[in-house]
């Protein structure tokens, strides 16, 4: 995780990237950025 952000009483992320660290050197496989206020909890399946 590179970032969080505070969301009423929730720290959550808002950049995180996965490593893979083969012999060779680093390759980043995954990079993402999230959007806190687009996070949704406790909803009910099928929602």
């Amino acid at each position: 995780m590179d970032g969080f952000r505070d969301v009423g009483d929730r720290r959550m992320p808002t950049r995180g990237k996965a490593v893979w660290h083969p012999p060779e050197g680093e390759l980043a496989y995954a990079d993402f950025t999230l959007d806190p206020t687009t996070v949704a909890f406790n909803v009910a399946p099928g929602v």
